[in-house]
């Protein structure tokens, strides 16, 4: 299922603005973007194997493990890879709901949940 550009930009913005105010306050210095697909260079240095489809990305320090006193650093960044939300979908209503499970599964990380925990939740 392939789905317009601006539109699948609109439901990444839609799911990042139904997040309860407390959680929207942490993610003011966040960038996040959408790519059509993940480098296969970046899935070899992740683990994945050849074919992986690798829905979202959370590049940072989870706020659980900074400290006050850490040295500058990059600023966190969420990716949403297009290519294979579509790939795994069927339908637009399927995307949407892939999209926000992606944003939120990106946005646990940040708050140093990690893979299993965030499947167990539904995340994942």
């Amino acid at each position: 299922m392939l789905m317009d550009t601006s539109r699948f930009l609109k439901l990444v913005q839609e799911a990042m603005e139904e997040l309860p105010d407390e959680f929207r306050q942490a993610l003011k210095y966040i960038h996040v973007d959408v790519e059509d697909s993940p480098d296969p260079e970046l899935l070899e240095r992740l683990g994945y194997g050849k074919g992986a489809l690798l829905l979202g990305l959370y590049h940072g320090v989870p706020l659980t493990k900074r400290r006050g006193w850490s040295l500058p650093r990059m600023p966190d960044r969420i990716v949403i890879y297009k290519g294979p939300i579509e790939k795994v979908s069927s339908s637009d209503e399927e995307i949407k709901e892939k999209v926000r499970t992606t944003v939120l599964h990106e946005i646990g990380h940040l708050f140093g949940l990690d893979d299993q925990k965030l499947k167990e939740d539904g995340y994942g």
